[in-house]
């Protein structure tokens, strides 16, 4: 009987596969969660899928994908949307890579795009290589190539885009950088601004990341890619005619 009552107790403790509390002994001092609540199993796997995430990325993230049907749920239940909280700030960046063949397929006029900059050369053997204009294109969903059914994107930084997107460009093996752009009220956005206040998590409240939960629809490119000579120096004269003197 003692054990039965002590049942009852936990069960009306607790509401919700989180009960009352999102990560109760993690929440930062005057949150509403803020308390000795024990983490649930599902809490505890939350908690460790959002640092492999927020930590490593890659393949790591693989656990936060999969809970992906949940933390949607969460997004839109009233007892746990202010620490899950959807974002729909307006237009988010991913930077990443596309082969050749893929990124001719779903960027129209992919060969003669305007140039913005070109990247100066060090020595005789680089290639010609140059940054489009930001362009619209098409819509087309993407997901990572790894299988993840979540990808990371950026709110207000394509600076970090950039990086991202010249960093896994593969110019001698035929893939070119790209930043996705795409409004993130169509999609499925998580914002980690609430989730940074939270315990360890909080080491990277610096960043400006979303996570996007299945496909998403992209709807804008710039593309980081091999240009002819010709292409690399007329956007590097006309970039040059345009400096302030």
């Amino acid at each position: 009987m003692k054990l039965l009552r002590e049942y009852i107790r936990e069960l009306l403790r607790e509401k919700g596969e989180l009960g009352k509390k999102v990560f109760a002994q993690s929440a930062p001092e005057g949150s509403r969660h803020a308390g000795d609540e024990p983490d649930t199993k599902l809490e505890t796997s939350l908690k460790r899928a959002l640092a492999n995430h927020l930590f490593a990325g890659g393949a790591s993230s693989k656990e936060l994908g999969e809970l992906g049907p949940y933390i949607l749920r969460f997004m839109d239940d009233p007892d746990y949307n202010d620490v899950f909280i959807r974002y729909s700030g307006g237009e988010v960046c991913r930077g990443t890579r596309l082969s050749l063949e893929e990124a001719r397929s779903l960027i129209p006029g992919f060969d003669n795009m305007p140039l913005e900059s070109a990247t100066g050369r060090t020595h005789a053997f680089q290639k010609f290589e140059a940054w489009t204009q930001k362009v619209s294109v098409p819509p087309f969903e993407y997901s990572p190539k790894s299988g993840n059914q979540v990808s990371s994107w950026s709110t207000n930084s394509e600076r970090v885009c950039t990086r991202f997107a010249k960093k896994n460009a593969g110019i001698w093996d035929g893939n070119v950088g790209v930043i996705l752009y795409t409004d993130s009220s169509q999609n499925d956005f998580l914002d980690f601004s609430e989730l940074y206040k939270f315990g360890a998590l909080s080491k990277h409240s610096h960043e400006k990341e979303v996570a996007a939960f299945g496909p998403v629809l992209v709807t804008a490119v710039k593309v980081y890619k091999e240009v002819t000579e010709e292409q690399w120096a007329e956007v590097q004269t006309e970039v040059e005619l345009g400096r302030p003197k």
